[in-house]
């Protein structure tokens, strides 16, 4: 989208500077010329440009206010903070730019202060960041809805690549031993695996098993085709067999 930047009324055309991008143009009625900045020259404290033009005209040399080169440089660095970031919320002191770090942190940046957050909080029914380093006139500030979903995907994305099966103790009914998922899966995986998993509810007694627990680790490995299998942390699996199995006879002793 063209933005207008200013207009310089000439005795034979007025003409019209325009940023598409960080593109700058001069243009008229009759034409529109691109004005690199090789081709801008200061002489005696004022800017002036040779037009790219393919025919003659009065306006081969032209000059250029230095507000409209004031609003371009202002506009190109506005250009630079949008990139690569996921949104953005305008304030009285200028656009704040919202972007991902990893996984952890959100971005949020206005001018040359920026700050790291990975807290989002419901205030007023909306979500938002606390920023009082920002100096706004609100130590909080509303999360536009893309970079809260920006931010979701992301810790998603980390927890998903570091997903497995941790052991959670043994079956005091069957003896079978259970697994567990490490993190919250999306409900897309966990509809590929669920007829592998028993409900345990809410569990009785401390030492019981609670919740959806699977005893066939090796099928749902299998299944999602995890990078991290029981097979490969042997020690740390039979340690916790081990400190079931003395938990669960310590628990029947007392009822002993």
């Amino acid at each position: 989208m063209d933005i207008l930047l200013g207009t310089v009324n000439g005795k034979k055309e007025t003409v019209s500077f325009y940023m598409d991008g960080d593109t700058l143009s001069a243009r008229t009625y009759n034409f529109r010329s691109i004005l690199p900045d090789s081709s801008i020259k200061e002489l005696n404290g004022k800017y002036y440009a040779d037009l790219n033009l393919n025919f003659e005209s009065v306006l081969n040399h032209i000059e250029i206010p230095e507000s409209v080169l004031t609003a371009r440089d202002k506009i190109r660095k506005e250009n630079n903070l949008a990139k690569n970031t996921a949104g953005s919320n305008k304030t009285s002191q200028g656009k704040v730019y919202f972007s991902i770090d990893g996984s952890d942190y959100i971005i949020a940046k206005v001018g040359e202060k920026a700050v790291k957050k990975d807290r989002i909080f419901d205030i007023e029914g909306k979500k938002a960041l606390f920023v009082p380093d920002l100096d706004l006139d609100f130590p909080f500030l509303e999360l536009p809805v893309e970079v809260e979903i920006e931010f979701k995907k992301a810790k998603k994305e980390k927890a998903m690549a570091s997903l497995c099966l941790v052991y959670v103790g043994r079956s005091l009914l069957t003896g079978k031993d259970y697994y567990d998922f490490n993190v919250d899966v999306p409900q897309q995986t966990w509809d590929r695996v669920k007829m592998l998993f028993e409900n345990f509810g809410e569990g009785g007694e401390d030492i019981c098993l609670k919740g959806w627990l699977t005893s066939s680790p090796g099928l749902v490995e299998e299944y999602l085709r995890i990078r991290n299998p029981i097979e490969s942390r042997k020690s740390e699996i039979e340690k916790g067999k081990a400190k079931a199995v003395k938990a669960n006879a310590e628990f029947i002793k007392t009822l002993s």
